[in-house]
């Protein structure tokens, strides 16, 4: 569209540079009734949706949702925002077709009044590659299936109270052993070999 503006006997075309308007759909609330196996969201209003990207929090059947449609009722709907969400103890947050989620912040702090979970199938790896990993606790339990290996440069321990116990053989092994007492070494056994 092109307008006209006379100034004196001139005249200046002046290009129409308002924005063009499609439609541009509308915004409703909705709530999820069913989730089928293809990540497809059934509704109250009769009408399928996805999730949208910017959904991190995954709906469950219940919640109230605010929700996409476009002008044209073949296209798809998009599940913007979770609005209300039926009480529940757990909340997921999960990005839709992604395969990885990656924070990234100077600083990350997870908090929790009562307990944090790190569960995974495969690999679970923590490192500090430039500081140091500090882990503070009451107690400390640990379960290994199949082998326990520790290297490093320097390891001191420190306790009130240490035993080893093994089922089949202890052994250690350095180019030089030092074994001192401020009292007493007792070794006792049914059979002791030295050298």
């Amino acid at each position: 569209m092109i307008s006209v503006n006379r100034i004196g006997h001139q005249q200046h075309r002046v290009p129409d540079t308002s924005p063009l308007q499609p439609d541009m759909g509308r915004m409703i609330p909705a709530e999820v009734v069913d989730i089928d196996p293809m990540g497809i969201y059934h509704l109250g209003n009769g009408l399928t949706a996805k999730r949208a990207c910017s959904c991190a929090l995954v709906p469950n059947p219940g919640d109230t949702v605010l929700l996409y449609t476009a002008g044209d009722s073949a296209q798809a709907a998009y599940i913007l925002h979770v609005l209300e969400r039926n009480p529940s103890d757990t909340a997921c947050i999960s990005i839709p077709d992604a395969e990885r989620l990656d924070i990234q912040q100077q600083r990350l702090r997870l908090s929790a009044a009562r307990q944090i979970e790190l569960s995974c199938a495969g690999d679970i790896s923590l490192t500090a590659a430039a500081g140091t990993l500090h882990v503070r606790a009451r107690q400390w339990v640990s379960s290994v299936i199949g082998s326990f290996i520790e290297t490093a440069r320097e390891r001191v321990s420190r306790a009130a109270f240490m035993q080893f116990n093994s089922s089949a053989l202890t052994q250690w092994h350095s180019k030089q052993a030092i074994i001192m007492a401020d009292e007493d070494i007792k070794i006792d056994a049914e059979r002791v070999n030295l050298g």
